[in-house]
């Protein structure tokens, strides 16, 4: 049994969710694709999949091993991705980072390792979701905040503050904001991709709290929000890379700064239990050192 092509084979099965499907796409008769199949589970000693007469599924175990067997695909490639003769990197790395990263921080980073690395491929996927790195097949990860992973190995890349900004104007026409629980008097901009995005996180003698705050106008994006407050539409939380230089010029002020939460850590997550090809150990590497050299910041274009 050539154990690589059964699990191609098995793999493509599951792609098709049939036999037949898989045969065409091998250009082979649904009986070959089948009894490779069936070698593989005898070489397991485990049956991974349910066959009735209209359809297949995955079986438990069928499941647990394609996580596996994507892995041992993702190796072969990367081994053959790397030319000895010239060492130059290839291969494709897949990524998952939450929206705020992938928008503003992580595209000119990733420019710069391509410039560097023109063959590897990147694949860039947002989502504040987290994502199963081994069932869904992603190389590295990008997670804010606190970290539950315990099969995943992290490695710090920094930490950016929030900041509560409103205009000048909005402040004139309603008042000052002194401590967290005056928002309850005040519009607030809602961001609905946060986890709780009508509780406020700040920190008060010495504790962290949280004020539940109310307001007309939501958005599931930053951008979108940023302008509403820049419009005097109401007060909003932000990371301080978005703010910043808005704060410098004078067109959003800082309030509640002495009550601010506690920063948001970013951490770069990866499989422990998996052979590193050269790509991802490379990227590795170059992300830790991107985000050492200097603070966090958007691009002003």
């Amino acid at each position: 049994m050539d154990l690589l092509k059964s699990i191609e084979t098995f793999q493509l099965v599951v792609e098709h969710k049939s036999f037949s499907g898989a045969a065409h796409a091998m250009n082979l008769v649904p009986s070959a694709v089948s009894r490779q199949v069936s070698e593989l589970e005898k070489w397991l000693g485990v049956r991974l999949l349910q066959r009735t007469t209209r359809s297949i599924g995955l079986t438990t175990e069928g499941r647990a091993y394609l996580a596996k067997m994507a892995l041992i695909s993702q190796n072969v490639e990367e081994l053959k991705g790397v030319t000895p003769t010239t060492a130059t990197l290839k291969g494709e790395l897949r990524i998952t980072a939450p929206l705020i990263l992938g928008k503003y921080i992580l595209p000119p980073i990733l420019s710069l390792f391509r410039k560097q690395h023109p063959e590897v491929k990147l694949s860039l996927f947002l989502t504040n979701r987290n994502v199963n790195l081994i069932e869904e097949g992603y190389d590295l990860a990008l997670r804010v905040g606190e970290l539950v992973d315990s099969e995943l190995i992290a490695r710090s890349l920094g930490e950016y503050k929030i900041k509560t900004v409103a205009t000048p104007n909005y402040i004139q026409r309603n008042g000052e904001i002194l401590i967290p629980q005056d928002l309850k008097q005040h519009t607030c901009l809602i961001n609905s991709a946060r986890q709780t995005p009508r509780r406020w996180t700040y920190q008060m003698n010495d504790k962290v709290i949280q004020i539940k705050v109310n307001g007309e106008i939501e958005s599931n994006d930053s951008d979108v929000l940023r302008e509403f407050c820049l419009q005097d539409q109401g007060i909003l939380q932000l990371p301080d890379f978005q703010t910043n230089h808005l704060v410098k010029k004078g067109k959003l002020i800082e309030i509640l700064s002495q009550y601010s939460p506690p920063p948001q850590q970013i951490s770069l997550l990866f499989t422990r239990n998996r052979l590193m090809g050269p790509a991802q150990r490379t990227l590795i590497d170059f992300l830790v050192s991107q985000f050492d050299k200097s603070p966090i910041e958007e691009p002003i274009r």
